[in-house]
């Protein structure tokens, strides 16, 4: 069908409306869903509402908010008016939002109850609007002219809500090919955070990369549980799902506890792709025998690993075990998502790797820039029409990365004699902890501002469940001994709580090379030691297994000892997350070298659970604990 609009995202979208049913579900949660009808309704209504409070074409409207279907409704609605989205980690802190908000210049804020007024307080400016985000604010059945004057009021203070008070707008534009579209940054809680501009141009490229090499031809069931400030679940869900002309199904976080019922929801839903993390993967491998037909519909295509190096024995534990395929993708949110693809092709697959480019170009070169040769390591750089097109007002580090149309990864790559892509290691100094890219500088910049700490390093260290761990290394002056307990809390205040530090440890010196700088592979031998010897004394206290628990339990959620008891839950701990839950039962498997049942861990729901499993391995193998 030719439409008449040449914008290629333009296009894809116009398609997407106009051929998928009204009555087909494009998205699905736990607890709302939203038909294709019900989506350009809301669509159509926020880009009357942007017009009529003067938000057009080349703003930027800022978004923060948890409720994926309202982040949905809100980065369409802008695409079709030619505004930037700029989406926002909802769970960052009150400084990081108040950075970003800055950086960005939004002509209008849409933002959750609950970070409402830290919105107001940004607000420096009467022409930036700010809207309050409240889903729960459900419409009422009856037609507006029926609704009480106070209720109407209050109904057109809160989005969505307030949609029903608006005129929509169904025109489609056909907007310039470099019409920015999407700002996400890579970073937040530094004086100049990296803001990746995407444009129209790069988005439908990459859209329709995606649905050429997967195959996607309408009515495809997608499950994306991946945050939505982070390009693969924002893209791969909102995006792909709907020019696909699909469905995207947004499954709970996954954690130990409910990985059985995730997967009882990706079969029950018969889902035809799952787009996860290596992390998750590790929690599905984990799970009892009687989870082993978790993909066997004869809908279900493929799992696609993302945002992470996939250890290839879990991949190959997860295929042989389930029968299932699992794509590995490689890619940044330069790149919008993915650029090279292991599988689903056999011609593209080859497990180890990560594939080969499915669109645009890729090189390998030396610190000279020269290309090296088949096998032989160097930094990866590539070409293709997904690319940024910069770093958000920053033309310095962008043109660090941009060299004549090539993108400089920071990555180390080396290609074998059939062009297959292996990552081998990075040239930047990245730390990636379960999928999330963690900026090691941006840390220490944080800790440093802290009253005692008068220099911070932080590294990465291997780790076998998150594949990196985060380490800061603190310094102080005077040899004020500073308390870890307090530093961690001030970290939960100024940072994002995927950015928090697994440890700190105030060191008495920071090893300095020749040059004066700090001796990064020197620091870590010593945070080696520093963890050795703690955990050598701790195996010797000949504690019972109830404090022991309670003490890797301390060590862990990075919280007191004090903090913790037997009763402790994800109830009563708000650091008790997925990551950090998987974390805890790899270090308690490690201290009382034991291997806990899969059928056992799903059962665990507080550390009296744990200590109830261990005592029971002494009654029954007789394990000496």
């Amino acid at each position: 069908m030719s439409t008449g609009i040449e914008n290629p995202l333009v296009n894809l979208i116009e398609k997407s409306f106009l051929e998928t049913g009204k009555t087909n579900y494009f998205y699905k949660g736990q607890d709302t869903s939203l038909k294709y009808g019900q989506l350009w309704d809301q669509v159509c209504k926020t880009r009357g509402l942007l017009r009529r409070i003067g938000v057009f074409q080349g703003d930027r409207a800022l978004i923060v908010s948890r409720e994926k279907h309202v982040v949905a409704v809100l980065y369409i609605a802008a695409l079709l008016e030619g505004i930037a989205a700029v989406i926002l980690d909802p769970d960052g802190s009150d400084s990081e939002i108040n950075v970003l908000a800055e950086r960005s210049n939004p002509a209008v804020i849409f933002i959750d109850s609950s970070k409402f007024v830290q919105a107001k307080r940004v607000r420096k400016e009467e022409s930036i609007k700010v809207i309050e985000i409240d889903a729960s604010v459900r419409k009422s059945k009856y037609s507006a002219l029926f609704i009480s004057k106070d209720k109407k009021n209050s109904l057109k203070k809160n989005y969505p809500a307030m949609l029903d008070f608006e005129s929509g707008i169904s025109e489609f534009l056909d907007l310039p090919l470099d019409t920015v579209g999407l700002i996400l940054f890579t970073s937040g809680t530094t004086a100049k955070p990296k803001g990746v501009v995407h444009t129209h141009g790069s988005l439908s490229a990459q859209m329709i990369a995606f649905i050429r090499h997967f195959e996607l031809s309408g009515g495809e069931i997608i499950a994306n549980h991946l945050p939505l400030h982070h390009s693969d679940g924002l893209n791969q869900g909102v995006l792909l799902t709907l020019i696909a002309k699909s469905q995207w199904l947004v499954p709970p976080s996954p954690n130990m506890q409910n990985i059985s019922s995730v997967l009882d929801l990706l079969y029950r839903e018969r889902v035809t792709h799952f787009i996860t993390v290596p992390a998750v993967l590790k929690m599905i491998e984990r799970t009892p025998k009687e989870f082993d037909d978790s993909f066997s519909s004869a809908e279900f295509k493929f799992i696609e690993s993302t945002a992470g190096p996939l250890d290839k024995d879990l991949w190959e534990q997860i295929e042989n075990r389930f029968g299932v395929k699992i794509v590995n993708c490689y890619g940044l949110t330069e790149t919008v998502c993915e650029s090279i693809y292991c599988g689903p092709d056999e011609a593209y697959r080859r497990v180890g790797s990560v594939g080969k480019p499915v669109q645009g170009d890729i090189k390998i070169v030396d610190p000279s820039g020269c290309e090296v040769g088949s096998g032989e390591s160097g930094e990866l750089c590539i070409r293709s029409p997904a690319m940024m097109q910069g770093y958000l007002d920053d033309p310095d580090a962008t043109n660090a990365v941009l060299k004549n149309g090539w993108f400089h990864t920071g990555d180390l790559a080396r290609l074998d004699e059939d062009g297959f892509v292996y990552i081998v290691g990075r040239i930047k100094n990245i730390i990636i902890r379960g999928g999330v890219n963690i900026i090691p500088e941006e840390i220490a910049e944080v800790l440093k501002t802290i009253d005692g700490v008068d220099e911070a390093v932080v590294i990465g260290l291997p780790d076998d469940f998150l594949g990196e761990k985060v380490v800061a290394c603190i310094y102080s002056h005077s040899n004020q001994f500073l308390e870890i307990d307090d530093l961690f809390e001030q970290c939960r205040e100024l940072m994002a709580r995927e950015k928090i530090p697994n440890n700190i440890i105030q060191v008495k010196n920071l090893p300095l090379g020749p040059s004066g700088k700090v001796d990064l592979p020197a620091l870590k031998q010593q945070v080696r030691d520093i963890e050795h010897n703690k955990d050598a004394a701790f195996s010797e206290l000949g504690e019972g297994v109830s404090s022991r628990v309670m003490q890797l339990s301390a060590s862990v959620f990075r919280v007191p000892v004090e903090r913790v008891s037997i009763n402790s839950s994800p109830d009563n701990m708000r650091e008790w997350d997925s990551l950090a839950f998987l974390e805890l039962l790899m270090a308690v498997e490690r201290e009382f070298q034991i291997k806990l049942k899969a059928s056992d861990v799903i059962k665990i729901s507080s550390l009296a659970d744990i200590v109830g499993l261990l005592e029971e391995s002494v009654n029954a193998e007789g394990v000496e604990l």
